[in-house]
């Protein structure tokens, strides 16, 4: 599997695409507004379709993350039916994430007893509503041994093997998603993707460590919950330091990823 080298349709439609998106100054005005504002905000753009369909059952913060999530839905599904080929493998494949993500939704609604959970599902999801579904009136167990994904080389079901908690689930099916992007990269031969699924991996890690050290958890407690990946210095340094210091290091890293 190699990744052909020129795709001049894909790349223009993605940039007129990529044209539309808020810039930093966008950012700086939202974090001012308050969530009505900021849904007045997203309708006057690119999201106005989404804010019109939504806008009559919901409101505020819970109007703007379903018109945001359901936006990405629809600008995903353009991405997968401009590709072809290889490429197309690989969208499919990093859309695995949203898959996985409803998993872990229904299983902590299942240990919570939360029942409407529903609108907080990800539309972008390759699961039919009828899987998901089927999934909501199985229990906890039988619906940690029903994750599989047939067209991955990676196999879910071993990695789940010896895991018990939600907690351990949930890092076993993210280790398993990444290792399947991964080894994809290395079939395909692209040191952009490779270094691309790294720089996830390594935010991924980062949020995962600031989320954990807010609750003041151990470091050792924190590594056992990290994703596997080559480089860990500068996760190693949010994990040594109090938690506003160890903020401001993932902000610095997140602001330096977002230029690049």
């Amino acid at each position: 599997m190699r990744l052909n080298k020129d795709y001049p349709y894909m790349y223009a439609r993605v940039s007129a695409k990529r044209a539309k998106l808020f810039d930093q100054s966008d950012y700086q005005s939202l974090v001012k507004m308050g969530p009505n504002e900021i849904t007045r905000k997203l309708e006057e753009g690119e999201y106005k379709e989404e804010i019109n369909q939504l806008g009559s059952n919901y409101n505020g913060v819970q109007l703007a993350e379903l018109a945001l999530n359901r936006n990405l839905a629809r600008m995903m599904g353009e991405l997968v039916e401009m590709a072809d080929g290889s490429l197309q493998t690989v969208i499919e494949t990093y859309l695995r994430k949203y898959d996985i993500l409803t998993v872990k939704r229904i299983l902590r609604a299942k240990k919570t007893g939360e029942e409407n959970f529903e609108d907080y599902l990800t539309p972008i999801s390759a699961l039919s509503t009828e899987e998901i579904k089927e999934m909501n009136d199985k229990t906890f167990e039988e619906i940690k041994e029903s994750i599989r994904f047939e067209d991955s080389n990676v196999d879910y079901q071993e990695r789940l093997k010896d895991t018990d908690t939600l907690s351990d689930i949930e890092t076993a099916l993210d280790q398993a998603y990444y290792d399947d992007l991964m080894q994809l990269a290395e079939k395909a031969r692209n040191k952009q993707l490779k270094n691309f699924i790294k720089e996830e991996l390594e935010y991924e890690n980062l949020k995962m460590a600031l989320r954990l050290k807010k609750y003041d958890l151990p470091a050792e407690d924190i590594r056992k919950r990290l994703l596997r990946t080559e480089n860990r210095k500068k996760v190693e340094e949010v994990i040594q330091k109090d938690f506003e210091d160890a903020t401001r290091v993932c902000n610095q890293r997140t602001w330096t990823r977002c230029r690049t």
